[in-house]
């Protein structure tokens, strides 16, 4: 809990004031919308020495039972030590950048927790605790998986003119890639969903890559 008032915004610096901010002064806290968020209120609430925020996000299944692909609302709680907890916010359009939000709040000095969670249809409660990874080396290989599809045509077409050598190298590209989404998803089913759904923008990337650099340096 900072020691004097401290206004800490939920998202990536914003002189427009769209994103939600939460203001810590004497023992409280108060949510503050912001102008992107019209549809929720101020809210003010008891922050009490070792409380937590806590963003909470809940999923449902959208392709199959068991996916939890689909985002159905966020929320952000206070969270007292001896368990009670307020809700600040609530809401299907809650806008709060998780890794800002985690970083700007760090600072703070303020523990927050972000969860994920899903209800099950016998009831049974599901959740899961997000961890946000702010290593330079984390998001340098998301973005290197992200595009491998570009840079992996263009270098191939680059070494090499032979049709069978540019298909094998894209599929074991590829299934790098699929690898990679099958271990980030919730079920092995949402992983094929998603291994699925990028075959069609991979394969487009890949070809256009090979195409233009055979263009360019035939």
């Amino acid at each position: 809990m900072p020691r004097r008032p401290t206004s800490v915004p939920l998202g990536p610096y914003d002189p427009f004031k769209l994103v939600p901010s939460v203001l810590f002064q004497d023992g409280k806290v108060t949510f503050t919308p912001g102008q992107g968020n019209p549809e929720f209120a101020k809210v003010q609430t008891e922050f009490p020495i070792g409380a937590r925020l806590e963003y909470r996000q809940e999923k449902g299944d959208l392709y199959f039972a068991g996916d939890h692909s689909l985002h159905i609302s966020s929320s952000l709680w206070v969270v007292r030590p001896d368990g009670g907890r307020e809700s600040l916010a609530q809401g299907y359009s809650l806008y709060i950048h998780r890794r800002a939000a985690a970083r700007n709040l760090e600072r703070a000095g303020v523990p927050f927790k972000i969860v994920s969670f899903y209800q099950e249809p016998n009831g049974h409660v599901v959740e899961d605790d997000i961890k946000i990874r702010s290593s330079p080396l984390v998001s340098a290989s998301a973005f290197l998986l992200g595009t491998s599809s570009i840079w992996l045509g263009a270098l191939t077409a680059f070494l090499t003119h032979e049709l069978r050598y540019i298909i094998l190298v894209g599929a074991v590209g590829l299934c790098v890639l699929a690898s990679a989404l099958m271990k980030g998803g919730s079920s092995k089913r949402s992983g094929l969903i998603k291994v699925l759904s990028i075959i069609p923008s991979y394969a487009g990337g890949y070809g256009v890559a090979v195409v233009v650099v055979w263009h360019l340096f035939r």
